[in-house]
């Protein structure tokens, strides 16, 4: 439920809280992916519920998902500025892929918490290395008994 006091802020304000542009803001309202705004022309306004919508798809995206995939999730949660609730649907098919080598990939699923980037690119690393160890000891198999 929305506050009484909650903040009265420009479309300039929004932008500049949440890191996107005036034009994404625009965006997002006419793809349904936020509240419209308050009001109409001049004396539209936006608040703090709109800045957390913003961003928590800017936090959805950063964990891989897609604009398409926030705006057909079902999402009532998103739309009424529920912080901190993630709809399942969308949970399940977000997803972090590092590429190890060209070709393979370590995909992780993003209902777990994510490695901060240095444990990521240990875990990277650790898994090139016995990706490594596993062709060079099957490609010595291979050529001993030839």
């Amino acid at each position: 439920m929305k506050s009484e006091n909650q903040s009265t802020l420009s479309i300039g304000e929004v932008a500049e809280r949440t890191g996107v542009s005036r034009r994404t803001v625009r965006y997002y309202v006419q793809q349904q992916l936020i509240d419209p705004p308050v009001g109409r022309g001049r004396g539209s306004h936006y608040s703090d519920v709109h800045v957390e919508q913003i961003l928590r798809i800017r936090d959805l995206q950063r964990l891989g998902a897609t604009l398409d995939q926030i705006q057909h999730a079902e999402t009532p949660e998103l739309a009424s500025g529920a912080a901190g609730v993630s709809p399942p649907v969308l949970r399940r098919e977000v997803r972090m892929r590092v590429e190890l080598q060209p070709g393979v990939w370590l995909e992780l699923d993003g209902r777990h918490t994510m490695p901060s980037d240095e444990g990521l690119s240990w875990l990277a690393a650790r898994c090139a290395e016995l990706l490594e160890r596993e062709t060079a000891a099957t490609g010595d198999s291979q050529g001993d008994g030839e």
